[in-house]
Order: C-alpha cells, then sequence, then structure tokens
C-alpha cells in the first residue's frame, strides 16, 4: 500500500473550473493533471522498480480525493484496476465530470462508490455516479453503498 501526502490537496485533486465561487474559494485549484502523471510517471514506476507486487492498482480516494479517483476513472480509467471513491466531491465545476462522455476499454475495472450522509448534492452526486458507471461498466464490477450513519469525517 502507498500512502501519498501532499501539501495542498486542493491544487493536486482539482482539475480547471469554470465555476467562479470554485476559484474564490480554492485559489491554487487546477493541477489534477499534473498529479495524475506524478503518480502515472513516478509513483508507479518506483513501486514496480523497488517491490515485489502483484500488478493489481487499487486507487482510493475521498472527498476531494474522491474528485481526483473518479476524474482518472473517467480520463485514465486504465491507470488502475480497482477504484474506491468514497463521498467523492462531485460538486467542482458545476458536476462537470458526470457529464463527460466516456468509455471504458477492457478490463474493466472494480469500482466501488459509497457515501455518507453529507447532504443532497453529495449524495445525490455519488449516486450519479454509480449509476452512470454502471451503465458504462460490466454491470458486475460496480458496487454501491451509502453509509447513513457516516458524516464527512466516517466517509
Amino acid at each position: 500500500m502507498v500512502r501519498i501526502s501532499n501539501i495542498d490537496r486542493k491544487k493536486d485533486f482539482t482539475f480547471p473550473t469554470k465555476n467562479k465561487k470554485d476559484k474564490e474559494e480554492f485559489p491554487t485549484t487546477r493541477y489534477s493533471e499534473n498529479f495524475i502523471s506524478f503518480l502515472k510517471k513516478e509513483v508507479i514506476t518506483m513501486v514496480y522498480k523497488t517491490y515485489q507486487t502483484n500488478n493489481n492498482k487499487t486507487l482510493m480516494g475521498q472527498s476531494l480525493g474522491g474528485l481526483l479517483a473518479s476524474e482518472i476513472l473517467y480520463n485514465h480509467t486504465s491507470l488502475f484496476d480497482k477504484y474506491i471513491i468514497v463521498s467523492p466531491s462531485l460538486w467542482w465545476d458545476d458536476v462537470s465530470l458526470l457529464s463527460l462522455e466516456t468509455t471504458f476499454t477492457a478490463p474493466h475495472p472494480k469500482v466501488y462508490i459509497a457515501v455518507g450522509k453529507k447532504g443532497p448534492t453529495m449524495e445525490a452526486t455519488a449516486t450519479k455516479l454509480y449509476y452512470k458507471t454502471w451503465l458504462l461498466l460490466d454491470r458486475t464490477n460496480v458496487y454501491y453503498v451509502f453509509l447513513e450513519e457516516a458524516n464527512h469525517g466516517d466517509a
């Protein structure tokens, strides 16, 4: 397991936004592609060179990390075999990620989506991500759970 800590997750985990409020509240955003490139070219490469692995790669992200995991799932699908996406901040850029046209190449990844009691926007967008992904992938590879007892710190 590799855990990556960073200094500015708002910068690393978000793609460019057209939403004025997003830009004002998160002025350092829009560099997720740089972080994805870092994962692909440096982290994954280093792990394979340094450690004995079974070649299974799972990405887990929560909140803005869930937004990043969703972006990677939709734009760089084959980078990971499994995705655990928890309470993704899909509200980012007026929910634009959910309107992306995408196709998944085989083999299909396994996708686990969970959301806690976060309010109507977070809950609705996580559910939409599940249904959209479920329609695009082999349905046996997509899982969803609503964690009714969990809050933002838990899920």
